[in-house]
Formats: C-alpha cells, sequence, structure tokens
C-alpha cells in the first residue's frame, strides 16, 4: 500500500510540472506575441513619421524638380521633332528616340542626371535619417522607452530609415519614367541606338528584350543602396554632435569615393556611376559586395553598439 502512495504522488508530481511547464510556454508565447505587437505598432508609427513628415516631402520636391525639368529641357524638345524627321527620313535604319534611350536614368550625358545622382545620398539622408538624432535631443526617446523595449526602438527606427530613404530616390526616378512614356514611344531598344549597354554588361540581354524588367531591376538596387546610405548618417548620429553633420556625412564618402575611385581609373566601382541603369556595369559582384558591406557596417553599428550605448 506505501509503495502504490508513493507512485500516486510521483504521477501527480509529474502532472503538476507539466502543467506548469505548459503553463510558463503559454505565458511566454503571450509575452512574444505582445512583444511582436510592440514592435509592429513601433514601426508603423515611425514609418509613418517619415513618410508624412515635411523632410519626405522636401527631398522629393528636390528629386521630382530636378528629374521633371530633365523632361521639359530634354523629353519635350525630342518627342516634338520625332514626326518632322520621320517626314523627311524615309530610312527604315532610323529608330526615333524612346523612353529607354530618354528617361533620365539613361541619360548619361546630361547636367540633370549627373546631378541627380550626385545628389543622391543627400536626398536619401534628408526624409528621416537625423530623426535619431533629434529624438534624443528633444527627449522623446525616452518617452518612447517607457513602452517599448530600446531593441524594439532602434529595429523600427532603422528600417523606417531605410525605406524613407529608397523611397526619397525611387519616387523621383518612377515620376521620370512615368512621364517619359506620356512623350516617347516604347520601342523596344535597338542596339545600333548607341547604347552603353551591351551583351557584357550586366542584364544585358534583359535590357533589349524586357526592357522595364530591366529597369524594374535597377530601380530596387537603387532604392536598397540609397536605404543603406541613409542608414549611415543613422549610425552617426550615434557620435556626432551636430544635426548638419549628420545628413552631410554620407555625402562627403560619397564624394570621396568618387574622387578617389575616378584618380585610379575605377569607374565600375563608383555608386555614382553603377547605380545608374543607362550605366551597364559589367559585374554584379561589384554592385552587390558593396550593397552587402554597407548593410553589415550600418546595421551592426546602429542595432547592436547602438543598443548597448547609453543614450540618456
Amino acid at each position: 500500500m506505501a509503495s502504490f502512495y508513493v507512485t500516486l504522488n510521483l504521477k501527480v508530481e509529474i502532472v503538476l510540472h507539466i502543467i506548469s511547464t505548459l503553463t510558463f510556454i503559454n505565458i511566454e508565447f503571450k509575452n512574444r506575441i505582445k512583444e511582436g505587437e510592440i514592435l509592429k505598432n513601433l514601426f508603423k508609427i515611425e514609418l509613418k513619421r517619415a513618410l508624412k513628415s515635411k523632410s519626405m516631402l522636401f527631398a522629393l520636391a528636390i528629386g521630382s524638380f530636378i528629374t521633371i525639368s530633365y523632361v521639359i529641357q530634354f523629353v519635350i524638345p525630342a518627342s516634338m521633332g520625332i514626326d518632322e524627321v520621320l517626314q523627311y527620313n524615309k530610312s527604315k535604319m532610323y529608330c526615333p528616340p524612346t523612353i529607354f534611350v530618354g528617361w533620365i536614368g539613361n541619360a548619361g550625358y546630361s547636367m540633370h542626371n549627373f546631378l541627380f545622382y550626385m545628389l543622391l545620398p543627400i536626398l536619401a539622408t534628408i526624409p528621416f535619417a537625423d530623426s535619431f538624432f533629434l529624438d534624443r535631443k528633444n527627449g522623446y526617446i525616452k518617452n518612447v522607452l517607457i513602452r517599448a523595449k530600446k531593441r524594439d526602438y532602434y529595429i523600427s527606427k532603422y528600417l523606417a530609415t531605410f525605406i524613407s530613404g529608397g523611397l526619397a530616390i525611387v519616387i523621383p526616378l518612377l515620376i521620370s519614367l512615368i512621364i517619359t512614356a506620356m512623350f516617347l514611344p516604347s520601342y523596344p531598344p535597338q542596339a545600333r541606338e548607341g547604347y552603353l549597354i551591351g551583351a557584357a554588361q550586366m542584364w544585358g540581354e534583359l535590357f533589349f528584350i524586357h526592357p522595364f524588367i530591366y529597369i524594374l531591376g535597377y530601380l530596387i538596387i537603387d532604392f536598397i543602396f540609397s536605404g543603406f546610405l541613409a542608414t549611415i548618417a543613422l549610425s552617426i548620429s550615434l557620435v556626432v554632435e551636430y544635426r548638419f553633420m549628420v545628413i552631410v556625412a554620407p555625402f562627403l564618402i560619397y564624394l570621396f569615393l568618387y574622387s578617389l575611385l575616378s584618380s585610379l581609373g575605377l569607374n565600375n566601382y563608383e555608386p555614382l556611376y553603377f547605380l545608374q541603369p543607362g550605366y551597364g556595369t559589367c559585374d554584379y559582384r561589384i554592385i552587390l559586395y558593396e550593397t552587402l558591406f554597407l548593410g553589415i557596417i550600418t546595421s551592426t553599428t546602429f542595432l547592436i553598439s547602438g543598443v548597448r550605448e547609453d543614450i540618456y
């Protein structure tokens, strides 16, 4: 009889232990869900702050001004002359200017193209890259951390800055592409039109077969690279004391690389060139490695080192 009670007590203890463990797992699971909801809500707040900010509108206004002024100066006059040229030029070899040669992404010869891609780091950082610096200065971050974990705030800030930086570049380029499509035909590109893009360049065959997919691919590259450029400023804001330096630092790095690589004859390694769809980069690994390098450096600096830092 004694052994029966011992066995019974052992089984009861096992059952109670299992119930306790399941209860703990359930509580932990609910806490994880709650933490995930907090991160999700915090990200929505940060993204909303970024996209609806006056700085975002300012960056889009500058980028759109450059791309639209290019359309007015080059695309519209070119479209007005197509009918006249076709009337006198009966050669079957003649190719009228198309959207693929006419939009600003392929206009490496124009001042507007150079200006847009030279100012790209500043346009990417203006919308939200200085927000962490301002949050720390005005005490906003203290109010956030009362209700959320420091890690969640940093992740939300990083993602919102990345997205806003990418959109600040891609939206003006899309505006140029759409307006150019209103004035120029979309005939498939012909090799005799004098494109810098050839079979040896990255996605060269895709450009002549599916040019819109080619352009979409480059817009994605520009979005990702510009987003990481914006996060450079975010990372620098951990250590600098002046807001102006937060905005300008990525541009100074960009300009330094442009001067250095140009003097060494390494134009293919310059973001100023390989971010342009019309330039025709020969090696996709250049874009891949530089983009990964930016992503690793900025995420490590801000999300790991930044979280450990005392921000008060």
